[in-house]
């Protein structure tokens, strides 16, 4: 019995840590930063609203995860996506329109452009490794 309440207790922290996904999009930047607060975001861009996010409303996520929200910005960076899954990339590369290749799997670990403005259709590699 002593067993099983230690098993609940851990299940229990466990949902804590899984957040669903809400609905981010036509949102001020600032509203939903304080929506996401302990979460893992990564913003493309710096405009005030986000036209854009990754993963889809109703996904659940856990602590390794990061959202991904696309603003309404003039013109975008490519970030440093050191860590970031290959899923999460993928994303990032298709918000952006740029063309990745990528090499390895896992995490990212390189990109041949880092935190540098780009272009839609410009050409991207990045490596990745099992962790």
């Amino acid at each position: 019995n002593k067993y099983l309440n230690i098993f609940e207790a851990v299940d229990t922290s466990k949902d804590e840590e899984n957040k669903v996904v809400g609905n981010y999009l036509n949102q001020t930047t600032k509203s939903v930063k304080n929506k996401l607060k302990g979460v893992k975001t990564l913003y493309l861009g710096e405009g005030s609203k986000v036209i854009e996010q990754y993963p889809e409303e109703g996904s659940i996520i856990d602590v390794n995860d990061t959202v991904i929200l696309k603003t309404n910005s003039d013109y975008y960076k490519l970030s440093n996506l050191t860590g970031y899954s290959k899923s999460e990339a993928k994303a990032v590369c298709g918000m952006l329109n740029i063309k990745c290749t990528f090499n390895g799997y896992g995490y990212v670990t390189g990109q041949s452009i880092k935190n540098k403005r780009i272009k839609e259709g410009q050409r991207v590699t990045i490596t990745l490794k099992e962790k």
